[in-house]
């Protein structure tokens, strides 16, 4: 099963343009699953991105509508969300949007959980993008914990994934785990140990965008036979001012 994440800049920079970019690159990449952030929707309904690339990949879409307000697009101020958005191949089920604890300055913080069948397997999908504020890093850590008593709610296995741009290094994230019966495995980790995860933002040197694998502590993870940054170094036009990331996971 093929993964991809992709935090998709709102309507910053060329829009247009960059969707073109966008529908071509996920063609090509042909994935299972898609979980977007930052998914850019105008409350007349006139421009969404991730309805966009459903279309265009015929696949099934979760949105959940997130941040909304008045952004600057193509020279004038709409009302709009920046929303989250899981798209896939095979039927999503027992979709919920919950909310995320955050300060008052940050916004609206939300995860996305899905169900989906592939070949007789039950997945569990998590989307989310967690506070963007500078130094919150606990605020960030208070944001996972939530996520994960929530996976320990559903009694969540081996078969759980969690997407997303969590504005932090893994470093910050594992902390989150300490008092949980979880670890998180990045599938970048998992499919080359010992290797430096490329940067996944523009022009910073920072890696805080994640396909995790879920696991029980002390129990193996799942095979990922590939996981990738899509980069400068692999893709030569401009999607957003993060970097695709993507990871396949032998089902």
């Amino acid at each position: 099963m093929k993964i991809i994440s992709l935090n998709t800049w709102k309507c910053d920079g060329d829009y247009s343009s960059r969707i073109e970019n966008t529908l071509a690159f996920l063609k090509g990449q042909n994935p299972d699953l898609i979980c977007l952030q930052e998914a850019f929707k105008t409350a007349d309904g006139s421009t969404d991105t991730a309805q966009t690339i459903a279309d265009f990949l015929g696949y099934s879409l979760f949105y959940s509508p997130a941040r909304q307000k008045e952004r600057l697009f193509k020279g004038e101020y709409k009302a709009s969300w920046s929303g989250l958005a899981i798209l896939s191949k095979y039927k999503l089920e027992d979709c919920i949007t919950r909310p995320l604890w955050d300060l008052p300055e940050g916004g609206e913080r939300i995860f996305q959980a899905v169900n989906l069948n592939k070949n007789g397997k039950s997945w569990l999908v998590i989307n989310t993008h967690l506070c963007h504020l500078i130094s919150e890093d606990s605020v960030r850590q208070k944001q996972l914990n939530e996520i994960l008593a929530y996976c320990e709610s559903q009694n969540a296995g081996t078969n759980t994934i969690i997407c997303g741009d969590m504005n932090a290094e893994l470093d910050v994230l594992n902390e989150a785990c300490n008092n949980t019966t979880y670890q998180l495995k990045d599938s970048f980790d998992i499919a080359y140990p010992g290797r430096d995860k490329p940067a996944t933002v523009l022009g910073l040197n920072k890696s805080i965008d994640f396909i995790f694998m879920l696991i029980t502590k002390g129990k193996v993870t799942l095979n990922v036979v590939e996981s990738t940054v899509h980069n400068g170094a692999n893709l030569d036009y401009e999607i957003s001012d993060h970097h695709p990331i993507s990871a396949t996971i032998l089902t």
